[in-house]
């Protein structure tokens, strides 16, 4: 039987990819001018299009993927990323924009089906579907040049090839792939192990799936990114005074831009680069006004101011309908789970997801910012979907148009700061309050 074996399962996915793009589509390219990150991960891609050297706190693949599709567009790689607000020079622009929507728009279709291999109803996997494609986290987030929608899209990707028992290569390179794009992948790490653990087989069997889905073809994938990073990357560049004085006089010299890359160099320059990568995380930066702490996220507490002008403005924030019932749900699969009530793979799935992704900011020095919680609301939408597979043949129905109603109430009366659209007065007090 195929990803969809049944007509309402076909149905339910053609809704979720309607409204998908619907949400992800409206308004698409609007402001036509850099928003909030954009700067940076803009930025590298236009190295990327030069060739010269940068240095950047996160794995390649996204920033790759960018400079690729922005190469085919042909964006001007004269175009600095100066600053948020700058206007872009033309509509290429859009190619890196369209993007990131693609994998934002794949992400409530890849929800449903894990949902449904994890052996929930089809309302039970629909519902959450639905609450992901209505949120503007992950709707703002994906109609940007940002790796957030890549992120989500690899991992839940991998997690569903992990789920159904599917090819242990298959997993591992989208396991590889999320990592290739932010470090913050651990928790589908983490869900596809337990996945490893349920499949059928032998000990030996499950053990050599578990090697290549968790450690060698992500290795793999994390080994070309970096690769093909630093084998493009051979021009001078500001960032090159952060390394040692080898690194730095080969893409110095116009030796090394006139002669292939030397692959004998790529195990030091790895372990060079990672070196970097380790030092910065460690490094204390000054704590700006929109950073959060990781407890204030569930809540959806600190949205990001992302650009603005006199009277239009776009916040980075969540579906607060969506995410207080994610948060409401993680709570009633730990009580239920603490008592021994519920540990089937949804309930197991949506607090190991949960956890890990929340653990490694705990002690983080770092600032972290609301769009790293875009992980863990998807464990939490698991277990939103769980909670509506109790509810029983009565209870399910009014549960799910409660959930529904209340998040497109939301998904409407936030949709001007998900769209960059005139600011309405009304929402200044809530914003305020939770800016606090």
């Amino acid at each position: 039987m195929g990803l969809a074996g049944n007509r309402p399962d076909r149905i339910a996915l053609v809704a979720l990819l309607a409204l998908g793009a619907a949400t992800h589509l409206a308004w698409f390219g609007h402001p036509a001018a850099v928003v909030f990150d954009e700067v940076h991960w803009g930025r590298d891609a236009v190295h990327y299009l030069r060739g010269s050297y940068f240095f950047d706190q996160h794995p390649p693949l996204a920033k790759l993927l960018f400079a690729g599709v922005a190469a085919l567009g042909g964006f001007p790689a004269g175009f600095d990323f100066r600053a948020i607000g700058e206007p872009y020079p033309d509509g290429t622009y859009l190619w890196m924009r369209a993007l990131a929507c693609g994998f934002g728009i794949a992400l409530a279709p890849l929800l449903f089906l894990f949902l449904r291999s994890l052996g929930l109803g089809g309302w039970a996997s629909f519902v959450p579907g639905s609450l992901l494609a209505l949120d503007g986290g992950f709707v703002g987030t994906a109609r940007l040049v940002l790796p957030e929608s890549m992120l989500c899209a690899f991992g839940l990707a991998a997690m569903l090839v992990a789920s159904r028992g599917g090819p242990a290569l298959a997993a591992g390179l989208l396991l590889g792939a999320a990592a290739s794009v932010k470090w913050t992948a651990l928790p589908f790490f983490v869900v596809a192990a337990m996945s490893s653990r349920r499949g059928a087989g032998s000990l030996a069997s499950r053990a050599r799936r578990a090697a290549v889905a968790l450690l060698l073809a992500p290795a793999f994938v994390y080994a070309v990114a970096s690769f093909a990073h630093l084998a493009r990357l051979r021009g001078p560049g500001e960032d090159l005074r952060f390394h040692n004085d080898w690194f730095r006089e080969y893409r110095e010299s116009p030796a090394s831009r006139e002669t292939a890359y030397d692959a004998a160099r790529f195990p030091r320059e790895f372990v060079e680069i990672h070196r970097l990568f380790v030092r910065a995380a460690r490094d204390p930066i000054p704590w700006p006004p929109a950073a959060s702490r990781f407890w204030e996220w569930p809540l959806g507490r600190k949205p990001i101011p992302a650009w603005g002008d006199a009277s239009r403005r776009i916040y980075v924030s969540g579906n607060l309908a969506a995410w207080w019932a994610g948060l409401l749900a993680v709570l009633l699969a730990l009580v239920a789970s603490l008592r021994r009530r519920d540990r089937s793979p949804p309930t197991a799935v949506a607090l190991s997801g949960w956890v890990a992704t929340l653990l490694p900011f705990v002690l983080m020095p770092r600032p972290t910012f609301l769009y790293s919680y875009l992980p863990a609301q998807i464990f939490a939408l698991v277990a939103v979907g769980r909670a509506l597979d109790r509810c029983g043949r009565r209870g399910k129905p009014i549960a799910s148009a409660v959930l529904l109603g209340a998040a497109a109430a939301t998904y409407f009366l936030l949709a001007p700061t998900t769209y960059g659209l005139r600011f309405p007065v009304r929402l200044g007090p809530l914003f305020e309050f939770l800016s606090r």
